[in-house]
């Protein structure tokens, strides 16, 4: 993997004397470590007909899913896709938030945040810096 990959997949983990520098509200200080689940931006596409598109409007509601219910659309911009961000042990587990009928086309994407001491480190261990 690359450096700012290894970076990325640690950021999560503090130890109890770090100063936690983040504005994400889903971190919680903690008094030994924070470790926090991995975020995922997870697009679910469908088709921009009238119908379908508040089908599947319809059908995210229906789930009672908080994630679901809370989704995000692009619809009334053209861009016919719900916007969800959760956290999840991996890939196929935030896949799994979404419905069936919508699942093989949703795609999937871990995210996170970089410190500026991460990308100071990584740009002086490839002499960028």
């Amino acid at each position: 993997m690359g450096d700012l990959q290894d970076a990325y997949l640690v950021e999560g983990e503090r130890s109890c004397v770090d100063r936690l520098t983040t504005s994400d509200l889903s971190v919680a200080a903690c008094p030994m470590h924070t470790r926090r689940m991995p975020r995922f931006l997870i697009e679910v596409p469908h088709d921009s007909d009238t119908v379908t598109c508040a089908r599947a409007v319809q059908v995210f509601l229906a789930t009672g899913s908080h994630f679901l219910t809370n989704a995000d659309w692009g619809c009334r911009d053209g861009d016919h896709r719900a916007i969800i961000f959760a956290e999840a042990a991996n890939h196929d587990e935030a896949r799994m938030i979404v419905p069936v009928a919508f699942r093989s086309a949703a795609k999937v994407v871990r995210v996170g945040k970089f410190t500026m001491e991460q990308i100071e480190r990584t740009l002086r261990e490839h002499g960028a810096l």
